[in-house]
């Protein structure tokens, strides 16, 4: 039997592949660009915040500086290093607030900083879907 979390890793990466497989416009992270958060759903967790209010700003290419409201409805703000992977597909490391660290599992009852990990794709190019932890967050963009 496959590892829940394995197993929805696959299922997101090939996800993402088919997602720039079937896209016909270009899109990539470019300095400047403003991310507008908005909603989310999580995967084998109920009882969390869904809407997620919150700004990001491209300080470069690479470097991203947000806030938003998070899964335990505090303020998070985040620093993320985008690496892009393919035109349509990036991953994010850095770190955000708003979430306590217990081993490998990560909650909200006290606000501190952890590590971010985070696997975006642009589906259309304005908007883009990010998985993060058990989230799966949809993003709009402007350039």
């Amino acid at each position: 039997m496959i590892n829940f979390n394995v197993g929805f890793a696959i299922g997101v990466i090939a996800g993402a592949l088919f997602i720039m497989l079937i896209s016909v416009t270009s899109a990539h992270a470019a300095e400047g660009d403003v991310t507008i958060h908005t909603v989310s759903t999580h995967v084998g967790v109920k009882g969390l915040n869904n809407i997620n209010p919150g700004v990001a700003y491209d300080l470069t290419d690479r470097l991203r500086l947000g806030a938003l409201l998070n899964s335990y409805k505090k303020p998070s703000a985040y620093a993320a290093y985008m690496i892009p992977i393919l035109p349509r597909l990036r991953v994010g490391i850095g770190a955000i607030s708003g979430y306590q660290l217990n081993g490998m599992r990560i909650s909200g009852k006290t606000a501190s900083v952890v590590p971010l990990f985070a696997v975006e794709v642009d589906v259309l190019k304005n908007i883009s879907v990010v998985w993060m932890g058990q989230a799966i967050n949809l993003e709009v963009k402007f350039r």
